[in-house]
């Protein structure tokens, strides 16, 4: 289309494409910049490249254009075309002084094209390793079923390896730096070659079962020793037998069938369910647990805050005299995943590491008032007078982290009512980047501010911090306790 319309129009197409992931994360630009003269090719940028910024020039002739301007006539009646009068004016696109060398234009040549199962292969890469460095994450985690699915998903994972393995080798120290701070490793580690970085980035785990093969297993276990990711064997016949149990001491005298023993179709389809979702568990952990208490048909409260979930219970206790709503409100926040001891409850909001309120407060400043990390400070630093600005930096800059951490969630919410502005729901009311650029500028500006009023204070920014609230902070950070 490009070369097409250079062609017609006898012009020089300059084009400048995106390279990388959009903000949204649901498209990946591949680059393949072009400089395009009377339809020929004399400037093409890569296509897939781990580059952040690539230029392309070239030296083109722009008198050549005005060839482009004149089309031979193809019937007698262009003859009859009334003459187009010209002005001669004394400007020229290039230099006719005879002192001025001719310079050396760019040849022209034919465009580089990919096929598509190497597009496939370069675009899943790029957008992998670009979802890694900016969602701060440090991996991911794959079941091999040995079938052509997970493998597929597994080479995705590999091509992202090579390509940074080749940055690297090329010299670009942004794609070193970015896969040593993605797998914690000093600034002296270069890897090897692109099984090391697999093995860095990728855990892969066979989950068996009775009814796995001795094929499949051997395929998942090959496959992981030929592009060197992390491999584990769990077997999942012990959660699966658990459900049967429960089902049996549910139903006295009943049990679980598949289809070859005698069983119904429901009966089956439930037995395989029930493997596959045990396999979902295994695979899954976490404070917000993806496909367990998210799964559902509808989600009433999904768009309400804490703050206003509360507020309602409390209009349902007062004016629908549910007396027993009042325990609710007292209880302590809390998931019950860990044993609760003399000494020890577990609660939400000290996992979390702020609490509903300030959550609360968060998602509003974020969605409705469209804040940043540096007007949101700004504006906390007189709402939360009870801590220093640079507490309040600090607990800013925490939820910034988290919130960009498990943004993923919000892509598989159960649909919810839009009960108000704020709603976490980012397909339908909620719709912010997926990924979004990272927050640098904001944090220098306001340790420039931070700087410049302890300064004027006498107080050192050590002084002014608070250890407890550090201490929650680390504490989150390496349990993965995060906002709901």
């Amino acid at each position: 289309m490009i070369r097409e319309s250079s062609k017609r129009s006898g012009s020089c197409y300059l084009y400048s494409n995106q390279q990388g992931t959009d903000g949204a994360a649901r498209q990946y630009y591949d680059g393949c910049s072009l400089i395009v003269l009377n339809g020929d090719v004399v400037g093409q940028g890569s296509q897939f490249s781990m580059n952040d910024v690539e230029v392309i020039t070239a030296t083109v002739n722009l008198e050549e254009t005005w060839l482009g301007h004149f089309q031979p006539a193809r019937r007698l009646q262009a003859v009859s075309d009334p003459p187009i009068h010209t002005i001669k004016v004394p400007i020229y696109l290039v230099s006719d002084h005879p002192s001025v060398p001719t310079p050396k234009f760019s040849p022209s040549f034919a465009p580089v094209t990919v096929k598509a199962e190497e597009e496939i292969a370069s675009a899943a890469g790029c957008w992998l390793f670009d979802y890694l460095r900016r969602s701060q994450q440090k991996g991911f985690f794959l079941p091999l079923s040995g079938g052509i699915d997970s493998a597929a998903t597994a080479l995705a994972v590999h091509s992202a390896a090579r390509m940074i393995h080749q940055a690297i080798d090329s010299g670009n120290e942004q794609v070193l730096r970015d896969i040593q701070r993605i797998a914690e490793k000093s600034e002296t580690w270069r890897p090897k070659d692109a099984r090391e970085v697999t093995g860095e980035i990728l855990h892969t785990c066979f989950m068996g079962s009775k009814n796995s093969s001795k094929e499949t297993r051997e395929r998942a276990q090959a496959l992981s020793e030929a592009i060197g990711s992390y491999h584990l064997e769990v077997e999942i016949d012990p959660l699966v037998k658990a459900f049967t149990d429960q089902y049996s001491a549910t139903f006295p005298g009943r049990r679980l069938r598949f289809r070859g023993e005698g069983g119904s179709n429901q009966e089956s389809l439930a037995l395989q369910n029930l493997q596959s979702r045990s396999r979902m568990v295994l695979a899954y952990e976490g404070y917000y647990t993806k496909y367990d208490n998210s799964s559902a048909d509808l989600n009433p409260i999904g768009g309400i805050s804490k703050k206003d979930l509360r507020r309602f219970i409390e209009h349902a206790r007062n004016t629908w005299h549910l007396e027993v709503l009042g325990c609710f409100l007292t209880a302590t926040p809390t998931a019950e995943l860990e044993p609760i001891t003399a000494s020890y409850v577990q609660s939400d909001e000290a996992d979390m590491g702020c609490t509903y309120e300030e959550l609360s407060m968060f998602g509003r400043l974020r969605k409705i008032n469209k804040l940043g990390p540096l007007s949101m400070w700004q504006y906390l630093c007189s709402e939360w007078t009870h801590l220093t600005p640079r507490q309040v930096y600090q607990k800013t800059q925490f939820l910034w982290h988290m919130f960009g951490v498990n943004r993923h969630k919000q892509e598989t919410l159960t649909p919810s009512l839009h009960a108000e502005s704020y709603s976490p729901d980012s397909n339908r009311y909620d719709l912010l980047p997926f990924l979004r650029p990272p927050l640098t500028w904001a944090y220098q500006r306001i340790e420039a501010m931070l700087g410049k009023m302890e300064e004027s204070e006498g107080k050192g920014p050590l002084e002014q911090q608070s250890d407890g609230y550090l201490t929650v902070l680390n504490y989150c950070s390496t349990v993965g306790r995060v906002p709901a």
